[in-house]
């Protein structure tokens, strides 16, 4: 059976990157025994890294010369530009992260730019003076078709995420999100649940309503109807204490007719269970609750909650791919990353 040695031929990469910046260039270079013998690994790690240097022009082999470093033929390495609003985002950090780690892995120079939610589309003027060769859109920061295509005006190739801006001539990493309201709905009817809402606990955009017509689609699909909860949630504002305001309020003038509870983030569904318990309620026994993006909030919430979410890490692998595609003549285009449940206990099964 073949072992796969992918991330550690990505480690080795990234080794021997910023060992080439210390020779001159022309200069001979390891040999590939002592390649292995220095950095103890295996020739197979050694040749494929090898491989990669020489497509990119970083290394020449000479046959019983050597490897020489090439400086003046490597290939100039692309510049990544992650672009965000700059406020607290824990899940957004969780994808920043494993962005920078596969990108980086890939040979891409991967960087930040946060700029304030005040600022309109001013920033993009310092954008373009960064003069990326790729930008990756992480927020939804767009209020007009006036704004649209200013932002589109960039002139570097532009990667959205999440789910706000999808159509042709858009190159989109596309995380399904009425796919995730459909697995939550589908969690909670095979569990026994019919009377269920769903929570608007987030800042309203196209993907958090995509997630909501997916949810309501698939309980609709049985001639059921669940209650919309729109806690009317503004950007910059903390989800958790508006969900737990919102919904301890509305608990107390209506009471609880729901035994299901879909969450567009694992920390509003937070907010939710304290506001549960703030009135009396319990998780899962009386009310079960389903969060979204599997983070951190997810494992401190009591009882651990269950989540529906992407993979962070298959995300950035798939932008990675798309990138490569890119630059390698190709286009980037509409790509999927399929969500998943995560099931852990705060759920309960009413078909006991």
């Amino acid at each position: 059976m073949s072992i796969d040695i992918t991330e550690e031929v990505r480690a080795f990469y990234r080794r021997l990157c910023s060992e080439l910046e210390s020779f001159p260039d022309g200069a001979r270079f390891f040999s590939v025994r002592g390649l292995m013998e220095h950095y103890s690994v295996s020739r197979r790690v050694v040749d494929e890294t090898l491989i990669r240097l020489r497509k990119e022009g970083r290394i020449q082999t000479e046959s019983r010369n050597g490897i020489f470093v090439r400086k003046e033929g490597a290939c100039r390495l692309k510049r990544i530009l992650e672009v965000r609003v700059d406020w607290p985002s824990a899940p957004s950090d969780a994808q920043s992260a494993a962005l920078s780690l596969e990108l980086g892995c890939r040979g891409y120079l991967f960087s930040r730019f946060a700029f304030s939610p005040s600022s309109g589309l001013s920033f993009l003027e310092k954008l373009e003076q960064r003069k990326p060769d790729a930008v990756i859109l992480m927020s939804d920061f767009v209020r007009t078709t006036e704004e649209l295509i200013h932002l589109l005006s960039l002139s570097c190739p532009k990667i959205f995420l999440f789910d706000n801006y999808c159509g042709n001539g858009f190159d989109v990493v596309d995380t399904l999100p009425e796919y995730t309201g459909m697995l939550a709905a589908d969690y909670l009817i095979r569990c026994g649940h019919r009377r269920t809402a769903v929570l608007f606990s987030e800042p309203a955009c196209p993907g958090k309503q995509r997630q909501v017509n997916g949810f309501l689609a698939r309980f609709q699909l049985l001639g059921l109807s669940p209650e919309v909860l729109d806690c009317k949630v503004d950007e910059g504002t903390s989800s958790l204490g508006r969900t737990e305001e919102f919904l301890s309020s509305y608990i107390r003038k209506h009471g609880v007719s729901f035994s299901g509870l879909f969450c567009l983030s694992d920390f509003s569904a937070r907010g939710a269970v304290n506001a549960l318990r703030e009135n009396g309620l319990h998780v899962p026994s009386d009310v079960s609750v389903i969060g979204y993006l599997n983070s951190a909030d997810a494992e401190l919430c009591n009882p651990p909650l269950t989540t529906v979410s992407h993979d962070c890490a298959e995300l950035a692998r798939t932008v990675a791919d798309g990138l490569d595609a890119l630059f390698s003549g190709g286009t980037f285009g509409c790509r999927i990353v399929k969500p998943r449940l995560f099931e852990r206990n705060s759920v309960r099964s009413l078909n006991q």
